[in-house]
């Protein structure tokens, strides 16, 4: 379970979160392939949908359905399930601790994987205008699914592109994160627009 450590003196976090030293890397692999990416070991490729954790959202030919144990639902477009390596995990909260006159907490929260195409190798680029419209929806569609969850405070939807930028699967996804509160950062840019009235 991650925990989340507060500042001793300011309003900053840090996520602590071990579990997610163990994630496989396909692109590690590909470099001592020399770039080769085999799609028939991809976790993320369509076909290969036992290999991740049931789907929480499966979106296919304008429908949303989900998977069961008994069967998971096939030739979809796009493909939700929770992160094997979450940062925050929706497990039983634990009370706040102190530790070392520092504020933790369980990390309660929830991560999410969006598989955005069951075709190994493509890249948004190669989406069209209406893929792209669908895809946006995908986005919208989980980012108002976590925001009326019990403590959640802010969503943040990511794509880490290339092992530089911290990808491990070559795999085209984005990642989703519901956290129990908004960044400092964000918060302050908030209160200063509702202050001022605009509309970044």
């Amino acid at each position: 379970m991650s925990e989340i450590r507060k500042h001793y003196f300011l309003s900053e976090y840090c996520i602590i979160a071990e579990e997610r030293a163990k994630r496989p890397s396909d692109l590690a692999v590909a470099d001592k392939d020399h770039g080769k990416n085999d799609s028939e070991t991809c976790l993320f490729c369509g076909g290969a949908e036992e290999n991740t954790p049931l789907a929480t959202a499966v979106y296919k030919s304008g429908k949303i359905y989900s998977d069961n144990p008994e069967k998971r639902v096939r030739n979809w477009d796009f493909r939700c399930f929770p992160n094997l390596y979450p940062v925050f995990s929706p497990a039983p909260e634990s009370p706040e601790k102190q530790e070392n006159g520092q504020e933790v907490e369980s990390g309660y929260g929830f991560h999410e994987i969006i598989v955005e195409s069951p075709l190994h190798g493509r890249r948004l680029d190669d989406f069209s205008d209406s893929e792209i419209s669908r895809l946006m929806k995908v986005y919208r569609d989980r980012t108002c699914s976590y925001t009326t969850r019990k403590k959640i405070r802010y969503v943040s939807l990511f794509k880490n592109s290339g092992k530089k930028a911290g990808a491990s699967i070559n795999h085209l996804h984005s990642q989703l994160l519901a956290l129990p509160f908004c960044p400092p950062l964000l918060a302050r840019e908030l209160e200063v627009i509702s202050k001022k009235e605009i509309c970044p």
